[in-house]
């Protein structure tokens, strides 16, 4: 089928198939070829970059958007609460809100923590590093020596 100068109109459904068949194949072909040019050009521009793959494909990645659980919409960006409590030993902060920390429930006075209304700032909690466990041949090892900076009474 010549395909310089057709009128579609004069085209019969078989041969309206035929000139899209053709038509798709030869997008596809053209695709692939320009695909491949602007591959090298990434390729070139990555070499010349010093660019590691990862850090390329981190950069073109769409971040994830936070949803809800319970029906998939997107989570609105929400400021989280000043601290209201700190721990004077640790630094540790907590803003009253959700699972109390140890330091609180083991107070008999967690007024004492209160940070004053002047001081309290929209900075996120800090939460206390932790030790690292010991493993279970250390602990099955060893004895507890008393510590002579402290007192029996303690």
């Amino acid at each position: 089928m010549d395909t310089t100068n057709i009128n579609i109109e004069e085209l019969s459904t078989a041969d309206l198939k035929r000139l899209t068949a053709a038509a798709n194949e030869t997008i596809e072909s053209r695709r692939s070829e320009e695909q491949a040019g602007a591959m090298g050009q990434i390729k070139a521009l990555v070499d010349d970059n010093d660019l590691d793959i990862q850090s390329v494909m981190d950069f073109l990645s769409p971040k994830p958007v936070k949803t809800r659980k319970s029906n998939g919409t997107p989570k609105a960006n929400v400021s989280k609460s000043p601290p209201k409590y700190r721990h004077t030993e640790s630094g540790a902060t907590w803003t009253g809100k959700g699972r109390k920390p140890e330091w609180i429930k083991s107070s008999t006075n967690p007024e004492q923590y209160l940070i004053p209304e002047a001081e309290r700032t929209s900075t996120p909690a800090v939460k206390p590093v932790k030790a690292p466990k010991a493993s279970k041949a250390e602990t099955v090892n060893e004895t507890p020596e008393a510590d002579p900076t402290t007192s029996a009474g303690e």
